[in-house]
């Protein structure tokens, strides 16, 4: 699955708030939080991306499903095809072509796992559970650079990790803290984009943290390699992937995904 910096606008003007979700799934579940693109996400222009322990999927997958239910959406499809991610997505609007998307991953950027960063979590004003900017900013920065150690390809996503970072550098030192080995390289390499430079020393060194974790376990690394190397693709990601859109008959689209995913009406 692609990480953005952030959300792609959909197709239509979208007819649900985000805020009764965020808020409902900060309460039913202590270990949930919004990683990134929250106030694209309630402006109206994005998805929710989120972060969670497996344990915790189960009641997400529900409060989503009520969350839909309450304004009419519907139906609500999950996927967990993407290695360490649950997808839920929601049928929107009159003709039930638009997606509203809400994004759950296990760890970003190969060393930020859910369990270890929900403790740098904060309550925002508005109700609901989201990392500072700072943190933000370090684990973009981790899930957008590139092998081995090169910098994003979008030079829009560096000069927005700059400006996370830059406004908390707290909130990326304790995130830094939170992710244990390499988190002092990837602190590193967040200050350098801080101050307008960028350190591959740093950043290419993660390559080796990287590896021993999957030295560790395995099983994750071969997992990501049979879901990019599948010849059967996804239909709900293409669909996200298509501008959150369905395209052609929604009940045939329906049908073929509800062979491999789990589809409820609501």
């Amino acid at each position: 699955m692609t990480i953005e910096p952030e959300g792609r606008v959909p197709a239509t003007t979208s007819s649900y708030e985000w805020l009764p979700l965020l808020r409902g799934l900060t309460a039913r579940e202590p270990d949930w939080f919004v990683w990134k693109n929250a106030d694209t996400a309630i402006s109206g222009s994005g998805d929710v991306d989120s972060m969670a322990p497996p344990r915790a999927w189960g009641g997400i997958s529900g409060e989503f499903r009520a969350w839909a239910a309450s304004f009419g959406a519907g139906p609500v499809v999950t996927c967990t095809h993407a290695p360490g991610s649950l997808v839920a997505i929601a049928c929107v609007g009159a003709d039930r072509r638009e997606l509203a998307q809400l994004d759950v991953y296990e760890r970003v950027g190969r060393v930020a796992h859910a369990d270890m960063i929900s403790a740098v979590a904060e309550l925002d004003p508005r109700g609901f559970r989201r990392l500072p900017p700072g943190a933000e900013g370090l684990l973009l920065l981790l899930a957008l650079s590139r092998r081995p150690g090169r910098k994003p390809e979008s030079p829009d996503a560096l000069v927005r990790i700059a400006s996370l970072l830059r406004s908390d550098p707290e909130g990326a030192e304790k995130a830094a803290r939170a992710v244990g080995l390499g988190g002092s390289l990837a602190l590193r390499g967040a200050r350098a984009v801080a101050d307008g430079r960028w350190n591959i020393r740093a950043m290419a060194a993660l390559e080796l943290v990287y590896a021993e974790r999957a030295i560790v376990a395995p099983s994750r690394r071969l997992a990501w390699l049979r879901f990019r190397l599948s010849r059967d693709p996804c239909p709900v990601l293409g669909a996200l992937a298509d501008g959150r859109r369905i395209r052609g008959d929604v009940d045939a689209w329906l049908r073929a995904v509800g062979t491999n995913h789990a589809v409820f009406e609501t």
